[in-house]
């Protein structure tokens, strides 16, 4: 096993074997969506690093993905059985302490610990997340009024799993949130965390029954997308894979980020790196 401080390794050579173990992560995920004929998509950066470099943002490190509910829940179940060994769906179903409204794949005999969860006693192995993606009300004050009370009962469920959220996941410093979420935590201290995921849970999907024109992991604003703009999921090439990603994946990236084609200057290239990382220093890269 080698184990490095983020600061003290080649960034280019950590990021090449972090990008080396997710396509890893992703294929296996690909093999019990095939099997099952679930649907999946990336989202957000991995849309963006499909289209313009064909792969990875070459300073970012993950991937994202995302299923509509109905696919996502099957997943749960087929993954938590299917996934082979030296691999890990890590969900609230799966891990009791998960503070996360939404899964990810972890991969045994490594770790990428983030600041914030340095506390945790979970599994920390490198990953790619999966959101379930529900639908969203067309009436742009109901939009509103939803996204605002699901958020409000995300932060509870992240303040009940957390003793400290920081403002990101990789920021050290306390602020006004982290204290008045530190306060929230033992506040909560009576409430089960389980009636807190069960409450977001339904408000999350109270909408899953009406037609709408948008789905989205509702508690972050960002990752959405358009119905229209979804279907019929396209592939595109994505390092030595074929990734699923949505049909009109200009207008999706367009609403994200603009001018999404301009490369950004060097000193405007956002790359993170956690607080502790390891590799299977056993394994073929």
């Amino acid at each position: 096993m080698m184990s490095t401080n983020a600061n003290n390794q080649d960034y280019k050579e950590i990021l090449s074997n972090i990008h080396c173990n997710e396509l890893k992560i992703l294929k296996e995920i690909d093999i019990i969506c095939k099997k099952h004929n679930l649907t999946y998509f990336a989202v957000g950066g991995s849309v963006l690093g499909a289209v313009r470099h064909q792969g990875f943002i070459p300073w970012d490190d993950d991937i994202d993905i995302a299923m509509p509910r109905k696919d996502y829940d099957a997943f749960l179940k087929y993954a938590s059985v299917e996934l082979p060994d030296g691999y890990f769906l890590q969900s609230f179903f799966t891990e009791k302490q998960s503070p996360f409204y939404f899964s990810k794949v972890r991969k045994d005999n490594t770790k990428f610990v983030e600041y914030y969860l340095r506390n945790l006693n979970i599994h920390h192995g490198l990953f790619i997340d999966i959101f379930p993606f529900d639908n969203v009300p067309d009436n742009p004050i109901l939009k509103k009024l939803h996204f605002k009370l699901c958020r409000f009962l995300y932060q509870l469920y992240l303040s009940k799993s957390l003793k400290t959220v920081c403002s990101s996941r990789f920021e050290r410093k306390e602020n006004y949130k982290t204290v008045i979420r530190k306060a929230l935590h033992y506040l909560l201290a009576p409430v089960p965390k389980s009636f807190l995921f069960k409450l977001l849970d339904s408000s999350v999907q109270m909408f899953n029954n009406k037609k709408c024109k948008e789905i989205s992991h509702i508690v972050r604003r960002r990752l959405r997308v358009k119905i229209n703009d979804l279907y019929p999921i396209a592939t595109l090439p994505f390092e030595d894979f074929q990734m699923p990603v949505p049909r009109n994946f200009d207008a999706y990236l367009s609403a994200q980020y603009g001018d999404y084609k301009t490369i950004p200057d060097e000193d405007k290239r956002y790359g993170h790196l956690p607080h502790i990382i390891e590799f299977d220093s056993q394994e073929e890269m």
